[in-house]
């Protein structure tokens, strides 16, 4: 019986895990990642960012779906930053018309319900490469067309 109550526990976690589809990386929380779907030109992507433990500082990123992406303060010209600082207390929250990466250049159309790697790169954890879903809101339900 012990060991069943142990095999369920780690299944709920894992099942848990994939369904939020958040990550841990050096004591860096970073939640859900989505990316509005585009055909050309250029996008945003959003992804929550915190830590209960360490202060950190999200200084870029790159993705072979774009040609480059820059750290943004607002949607708008000139809201560009250098990066975003982070830790406990003090968690990046990204959402539409304010703080996000905006991947410019795209190199492929970003169609709903599939997904794109996007690396994150902190002045001090190093880089880690997280899946961005590519929707229109955060969980939005795919729907297939039917033409």
């Amino acid at each position: 019986m012990h060991r069943r109550a142990l095999l369920g526990a780690a299944a709920a976690l894992i099942t848990s895990r994939a369904h939020s589809h958040s990550s841990l990386f050096q004591g860096i929380e970073i939640g859900h990642a989505w990316v509005l779907p585009a055909t050309s030109g250029e996008t945003r992507a959003f992804v929550p960012i915190g830590s209960r433990t360490v202060h950190d500082r999200l200084i870029g990123a790159t993705s072979a779906a774009a040609q480059r992406i820059e750290l943004c303060l607002h949607d708008g010209g000139n809201g560009v930053t250098d990066g975003f600082d982070f830790g406990p207390r003090l968690p990046i929250a990204m959402r539409p018309g304010a703080r996000h990466l905006r991947l410019i250049g795209l190199t492929r159309v970003l169609e709903h319900g599939h997904r794109i790697v996007i690396s994150l790169r902190f002045r001090d954890a190093g880089t880690t490469a997280v899946d961005f879903w590519i929707e229109p809101a955060p969980y939005a339900p795919f729907k297939r067309s039917t033409d």
